[in-house]
């Protein structure tokens, strides 16, 4: 292992408290002479004439010549490629047929799906024949780039890095050069392939993180409209926590895919089974959990970028998972609510789509059937990510015993809880799904007006929110609609072991999603009223 020393050379090399030590002039004089420098005039030029002279010369006119073009036509090719932009008919998804002939998926694969297609479409290998889907990504397609701090092929990028590195730096291939070449791993060598979309790095996700943020200002800086993905375990974020911070405050855009993420990791190690609370301004954080919201919510996200509808929301951080949920089951939920009894599916997906853009939609919702009664047996669960299919099962279990609980499934903690939603004071939440703190009064059967009165007894409609992550997540529906709330979350470390053993640890499977339903619906029945009697 080489190490560093602070200091090396000067006279306070390695010694404890250098870190803001400056040296002596007598020091920097001894320098300059051992290296041939002028203490007066450090930067001086080379002598003319001299190999080093003329290799500085002609590379400054090789890279001065090329960023005076580049800046010089910046304006135009912005205002140019924003009215091509603004022309093409984006569609609302990638058409991704795979979807079709696998029942259980889960979010990392769709993904690779998304990146592949996107490489494909780049390369000019279209592979399909849906002409509107040519005409919108095809024509984006090479600007869409993705790379990975070392996890590229465990984030299901494997089809966009194999054999893929940015330039052509006439490097010889020292793997086959040794006869160490493995043709089913990513080459460590670059390429000097025309086309490639893919930047690799090894355990460096700051170094990533740098590079995400620095391509994601292209546009303004050249009118390119390079938009970088980068795949990263979603604990390891922290790890370039503090790139991730800047690149948002200059408003880059980039899209970070933190997968996989949570205690749903758990079989790999406890220490990667967390997940912190990452609202940060400019960024706009989601957590899809069937494979069709995810197409959304990256179709939207090219969509604003290319054509710059995304003011303070540029930066998409994008939780997925490897643990599978059965597809069909969406739509299936969907059609059983009564709103929908006189929709097709497209009039429905088209609808859900607009709500999960928003931030949440209604998966389970009884409102409208026979004995439901809100204040008395009805309950709203908002669940998030790959939980979403454990309070599937809870509600399963509460109708069996006459609870209705509602299932709306969170799509963006950010867009429907966080700073994005107060601006137009939590709308979506209280009016796009309906929820509120109102309180339902039921009477007794007293014969007179005034005993009915009297016996008065109600109850608002109880939260229950349920998410794999810190609870700073979910916890403010009830404070904002003015009602009980419960929140399940993780709230203690994790551990290794199976995916529903750790669930059941943390009480975020159907159990204690059921046992915490009852008892937020017990308190909220514990509500009383207090009449003045200048009222009575």
């Amino acid at each position: 292992m080489i190490y560093t020393i602070k200091g090396y050379g000067l006279s306070f090399q390695a010694l404890s408290g250098n870190h803001s030590a400056m040296p002596e002039e007598k020091e920097l004089r001894e320098l300059a002479t051992k290296f041939g420098a002028s203490f007066e005039d450090p930067f001086e030029d080379f002598p003319e004439g001299t190999e080093e002279e003329q290799f500085l010369a002609e590379r400054r006119q090789k890279l001065l010549s090329g960023i005076d073009q580049i800046l010089g036509e910046v304006g135009d090719r912005k205002d140019n490629w924003l009215a091509e932009a603004n022309k093409i008919e984006w569609p609302v998804d990638f058409d991704i047929s795979a979807l079709k002939f696998n029942p259980v998926a889960h979010t990392q694969w769709m993904w690779g799906q998304i990146a592949a297609k996107l490489d494909r479409l780049a390369r000019g290998d279209r592979g399909t024949k849906n002409d509107n889907l040519d005409k919108g990504w095809g024509q984006v397609a090479r600007f869409f780039l993705t790379m990975a701090p070392d996890v590229g092929s465990s984030t299901n990028t494997s089809p966009n890095m194999n054999g893929k590195l940015y330039g052509d730096v006439g490097q010889k291939d020292f793997e086959a050069e040794y006869g160490a070449k493995d043709d089913k791993a990513p080459d460590v060598m670059p390429h000097s392939d025309a086309r490639t979309g893919h930047i690799r790095f090894e355990i460096a996700e700051g170094n990533c993180m740098s590079a995400a943020g620095s391509i994601g200002k292209f546009f303004y800086y050249t009118g390119i409209p390079f938009f970088p993905a980068m795949t990263i375990y979603d604990f390891f974020i922290k790890r370039a926590h503090d790139q991730f911070y800047y690149n948002l405050y200059w408003h880059s855009s980039f899209a970070t895919i933190g997968t996989p993420s949570g205690i749903t990791l758990a079989p790999e190690g406890a220490q990667h089974s967390w997940k912190s609370d990452f609202q940060i301004p400019n960024c706009v954080t989601w957590e899809p959990a069937f494979a069709k919201e995810l197409e959304w919510i990256l179709a939207d996200g090219l969509r604003r970028h290319f054509t710059k509808d995304d003011k303070n929301r540029e930066s998409l951080l994008i939780r997925c998972v490897t643990k599978g949920l059965v597809q069909k089951e969406f739509l299936e939920r969907l059609k059983l609510q009564k709103r929908f009894s006189d929709q097709n599916e497209s009039e429905i997906m088209e609808l859900i789509r607009q709500d999960a853009l928003k931030g949440a939609y209604a998966l389970i919702d009884y409102r409208g059937f026979e004995d439901y009664s809100p204040g008395d047996n009805v309950i709203h669960i908002f669940a998030m990510g790959a939980l979403v299919a454990e309070a599937i099962k809870a509600s399963d279990q509460l109708h069996e015993k006459g609870i209705y609980a509602n299932v709306f499934v969170v799509t963006s903690p950010d867009l429907l809880l966080s700073n994005f939603a107060d601006t137009d004071n939590y709308d979506h939440l209280k009016n796009g799904l309906g929820i509120s703190g109102d309180l339902f009064l039921a009477s007794g059967s007293e014969v007179s007006t005034r005993a009915a009165f009297m016996a008065l007894q109600g109850g608002r409609i109880p939260v229950l929110s349920v998410h794999d992550g810190e609870p700073g997540l979910l916890d403010n529906i009830g404070s904002i609609v003015g009602t009980k709330q419960k929140c399940l979350a993780v709230r203690k470390t994790s551990k290794s072991g199976t995916t529903a053993d750790i669930f059941h640890l943390h009480h975020l499977d159907a159990e204690g999603i059921v046992a915490a339903a009852y008892e937020v619906l017990e308190e909220s029945c514990k509500e009383t009223f207090q009449i003045s009697k200048d009222l009575i």
